[in-house]
């Protein structure tokens, strides 16, 4: 009790004052450290003036939460980003600029352009004149045949852009989240060679684009796109309509790898493998979403969001919450502590978060009311999961997107017992069609079925007046 105590107590002064560093100026925090250690030392001696110098507990709890500032603080110091005369950054406005680097990400191809991480490695000016920088561009390419892959070394010609905000987003704090301070758009990109980044990710790589492939030959369209979505996170194939559908909704979160979608995926699992006793069943789950997270290319949202679905796995088979809560702390801390932009900036981040908290808090009493549905292939913990991670999620989709989505519970209530069907039908035979394609056909007719209910219940849900309306 004492332990939990103070690890919550150093937890949430840690979080609450890297939240509220965000609106700190950087050049202010030292002043701000002392203040903050002083005040700790008037409130200590003020509990020793009052009395409880027999009790030194609340004296520990008070030095524990001064603990978690100024980790928060030096946390904060360390990965403040500086701009110096190499980075990439610098060159900003500059017209006519050629950057040679390595693609360091999967790349993200829509139906009308695609677009690369690079990092740079050297930039060569409309004079001819070259200089080594550093940095991170994000590329657009809107001549994208053929499309590139990770660890492809480009040279990009365009112009330099410091990414700025489009319609009230602030696109530019959005890409400090992946170290990317640069744009340049409508770039003419050209492959220079081939498999210059990390072999593994390389593989990783190109056999999700395989894997992606064999299910755009397996599924007509837009169905291929959605079931591309479930399975590998990838939506940039997605229609514009169909994006909008989805918004209009509230079911944008099933088209995007999330802490949500992968606890779907275990909790399928889960049942799969019954016959393992309940507390031997996590090790080949980890197992089997480690692997998952490895086959659809282990980026750093999807890395997260296994770590996310993992944390509610674990609530869920274990059923101690309270050992839950402070897992999901001490996850947020070392999440955090590695890059401290999820929590200011990160969307994603802060909503898979919420979610786990809500399949955590939530969906346990949620269950305990749906005991008259039935549980075949998780039909009632993912629909419980996701109602519970609707709920904790609703305030703060409502105040990044400026949309409250009234259908949105009820969309959801009607898909979440499919998701899971085509997932599992729509995984399976994409991997039997590899082999034998007409049974893949056979076996993938009912995941079929379940995207084309989800296309449908979605349409008519963006049709119900005031359905979703923005405030």
């Amino acid at each position: 009790m004492i332990r939990s105590r103070i690890s919550y107590s150093f937890l949430i002064g840690y979080l609450c004052m890297l939240m509220i560093l965000r609106w700190y100026p950087i050049d202010q925090i030292p002043s701000f450290l002392w203040t903050s250690l002083m005040m700790t030392i008037a409130f200590s001696l003020l509990l020793w003036i009052l009395g409880y110098r027999s009790s030194p507990f609340l004296l520990g709890i008070a030095s524990c939460v001064f603990l978690g500032i100024i980790c928060a603080v030096w946390i904060s110091i360390i990965h403040a980003h500086h701009e110096t005369d190499q980075s990439i950054e610098h060159f900003s406005g500059e017209k006519n600029i050629t950057v040679a680097g390595i693609v360091v990400e999967q790349p993200d191809l829509r139906p009308t352009n695609a677009r690369y991480v690079v990092e740079v490695q050297m930039i060569m000016h409309a004079d001819g004149s070259h200089e080594y920088a550093n940095g991170r561009v994000l590329v657009t390419d809107f001549n994208n045949e053929p499309a590139l892959s990770y660890g492809d070394a480009v040279l990009a010609k365009g112009t330099l852009e410091r990414p700025g905000v489009i319609e009230e987003f602030d696109y530019g704090r959005y890409l400090s989240v992946q170290d990317i301070y640069s744009v340049m758009n409508r770039a003419h990109v050209t492959l220079v060679k081939s498999h210059q980044g990390n072999s593994v990710m390389d593989s990783l790589s190109r056999t999700k684009r395989w894997f992606e492939g064999c299910i755009n030959r397996l599924f007509p369209e837009p169905h291929a796109s959605l079931m591309v979505g479930l399975l590998t996170g990838s939506r940039g194939m997605l229609s514009q309509n169909l994006t909008d559908t989805f918004k209009a909704t509230g079911l944008t979160h099933i088209i995007a790898i999330s802490g949500f979608n992968i606890t779907i995926i275990l909790t399928i699992l889960s049942r799969i493998l019954f016959w393992i006793p309940r507390r031997l069943r996590l090790i080949p789950l980890i197992i089997g979403i480690t692997l998952f997270t490895l086959f659809v290319g282990a980026s750093a949202s999807v890395v997260r969001a296994a770590i996310m679905g993992i944390l509610g796995l674990i609530a869920l088979e274990t059923g101690r919450q309270a050992q839950s809560r402070l897992l999901i702390l001490w996850t947020a801390f070392f999440m955090t502590a590695w890059n401290p932009l999820l929590l200011w900036f990160d969307a994603s981040f802060q909503l898979s978060f919420l979610a786990i908290i809500g399949i955590t808090e939530v969906t346990p009493k949620l269950e305990g009311w749906m005991q008259f549905i039935p549980d075949t292939f998780a039909i009632r913990t993912s629909l419980a999961a996701t109602l519970g991670a609707q709920i904790s999620t609703f305030p703060l989709t409502t105040f990044l997107f400026h949309r409250i989505v009234l259908v949105a519970p009820l969309t959801n209530l009607f898909i979440a017992p499919l998701i899971p069907i085509a997932m599992l039908f729509g995984f399976l035979g994409t991997l039997v069609s590899v082999v034998i394609f007409p049974l893949g056909q056979l076996i993938g007719i009912i995941a079929f079925l379940s995207l084309d209910l989800i296309l449908k219940i979605a349409t008519i849900g963006a049709m119900i007046p005031y359905g979703s309306f923005e405030v």
